[in-house]
């Protein structure tokens, strides 16, 4: 009776492993695709991209500059972050220009997301020290606590330093709390 139990462990447990295995390989072989079409991907993005801006050529009308403005920001982000800036402080200047209030807080909000994954930590804290949270709307100040979360994330990466690093995901946490309540 003692060795009927080894025995079936014996017996179980590989097979058991090789299903663990197959799904293994198979999620890897998928993920072997999905890299190997990644050049693929690159194209389709920078060709929506391209064809935003060729459609931008033909706008006067700012509102809709605006819009494909965003457009062009949502294309870009966290792929050509340079690039996603340029469009950022485009739709800022207009924004300000046409006093669009919900324009100017999207575009900072933008702008600091791209400053912090960029390594511009100081340009993203003096944005969001410039914003007043407390006025914010709901929706904006969801994304201020995402993008400040985001920024501390980052900011540990970048300094790679025990020493800081606590402090700072101390902070990151305040700001996952206070966006989760």
């Amino acid at each position: 009776m003692k060795y009927i139990l080894p025995f079936i462990l014996i017996i179980i447990l590989p097979c058991s492993l090789l299903g663990v295995e197959s799904k293994t390989d198979s999620l890897l072989k998928e993920l072997d695709k999905v890299i190997s079409k990644r050049s693929n991907y690159l194209e389709i993005k920078e060709k929506k991209i391209s064809d935003l801006k060729q459609e931008k050529e033909l706008l006067s009308n700012e509102e809709e500059i605006l819009d494909i403005n965003r457009e062009i920001i949502n294309q870009y982000n966290s792929f050509i972050c340079d690039s996603a800036e340029y469009y950022i402080k485009e739709n800022l200047a207009i924004a300000r220009q046409l006093d669009k209030k919900d324009i100017i807080t999207e575009s900072l909000l933008h702008l600091s997301y791209v400053y912090s994954l960029s390594g511009l930590f100081l340009q993203a804290a003096e944005i969001f020290s410039s914003m007043d949270y407390t006025h914010l709307p709901d929706h904006y100040k969801a994304w201020y606590c995402w993008n400040y979360i985001r920024y501390f994330e980052n900011l540990i990466v970048y300094i790679n330093d025990p020493r800081y690093a606590y402090s700072y995901e101390v902070e990151k946490e305040e700001w996952r709390d206070r966006v989760m309540n």
